[in-house]
């Protein structure tokens, strides 16, 4: 149903071989349960691969707790296409089941009044927008840290704000891309379907999943489709650094050079 929710946000999670970031997965997930406004309708979209079990069991034991105003919507999909941000993230805008979408990153958390303020500058018809600041961990150790103290059992940990370091976010990188569901219908004159994420670009195709996730350089064609992007202030939007990037490794978990565009 066209604009059931306020918000959608779509974000990816592949730990069977780097399970930090169902770790992320729980801080984020945590961030919303705790801190979304209950007048605000959110529909949580999580895209995982099958063949990542214990993440899928996480999820599905997740969706009996969840508050009546936030919606886990879990995606299970072959790794072929969970490997290629912008397939889900395109799937999910041609739904067009909420009013805005935030198609982000699993390493984002969403804190008090984010999501409030969000909607009180962005609307349906707005064009690309992404926050002004961002609030960081100083350094990759601290963020690694935070991880190291969530255990299997701790399925909605919380997290210390004094962690984290307000940084200005001078482009609009791929977790925070924010659009209004208008835009994203809106018909493409080059191909005469809607612009949805990137539809119909060579990279909303499957891929080989031996190779492991792959390059999100998606986040450049969406850009220049909707340029100007324009930054907004809306408050407390948290992001975890961490050492692992998922896109370096194979299927395996065996680091490999990061595999750029041409694939």
């Amino acid at each position: 149903m066209r604009n059931e929710y306020d918000i959608e946000i779509i974000a990816h999670c592949w730990a069977k071989t780097l399970p930090v970031y169902r770790t992320h997965l729980k801080y984020q997930l945590a961030s919303l349960i705790n801190f979304t406004h209950p007048d605000i309708y959110v529909c949580y979209t999580v895209c995982i691969s099958r063949d990542d079990e214990a993440t899928m069991n996480y999820l599905h034991e997740c969706t009996q707790h969840m508050p009546p105003h936030v919606v886990l919507n879990i995606e299970v999909m072959p790794s072929s296409m969970l490997f290629r941000r912008a397939i889900a993230r395109n799937m999910r805008a041609l739904e067009a089941c909420a009013r805005v979408y935030w198609f982000t990153d699993v390493d984002y958390l969403f804190g008090r009044n984010c999501l409030v303020s969000l909607l009180e500058k962005v609307s349906q018809i707005s064009g690309l927008t992404y926050p002004r600041y961002i609030k960081l961990n100083p350094d990759h150790a601290t963020g690694d840290r935070m991880c190291e103290t969530v255990f299997d059992v701790d399925k909605f940990p919380t997290f210390d704000e004094r962690l984290f370091v307000p940084r200005e976010q001078k482009t609009c990188i791929g977790g925070v891309h924010i659009i209004g569901v208008d835009r994203l219908l809106a018909i493409n004159p080059k191909t005469n379907e809607p612009y949805g994420y990137i539809n119909g670009h060579r990279k909303c195709k499957p891929v080989d999943e031996a190779d492991g996730f792959r390059s999100c350089r998606c986040d450049v064609q969406f850009k220049a489709q909707h340029q100007p992007a324009l930054h907004i202030n809306i408050p407390n939007v948290f992001r975890i650094r961490h050492t692992h990037a998922g896109r370096c490794y194979d299927s395996k978990g065996e680091r490999e050079p990061m595999k750029g565009d041409h694939d």
